[in-house]
């Protein structure tokens, strides 16, 4: 009974469960965001983004390397 009740808990569980992809490019304007196959705006992404302040503080760090680096 006991490892049914476990079985029934964890499918529950992995049916929860979903990851996102964020991948981004460079685009002639600009970053472009996308997240999983959508595209999406820099507001978007840093909505998702603030959520996690690990997360957050990196992309932030990176952003500011980026506009600080010069343009060849």
């Amino acid at each position: 009974m006991k490892v049914k009740c476990f079985l029934i808990v964890l499918f529950a569980m992995a049916i929860n469960v979903s990851a996102q992809e964020i991948t981004t490019f460079t685009g002639i304007w600009g970053m472009e965001y996308y997240q999983d196959d959508k595209e999406i705006t820099k507001k978007e992404v840093k909505e998702l983004f603030s959520s996690n302040d690990e997360i957050y503080s990196d992309w932030k760090k990176l952003t500011q390397k980026r506009v600080s680096l010069p343009l060849l």
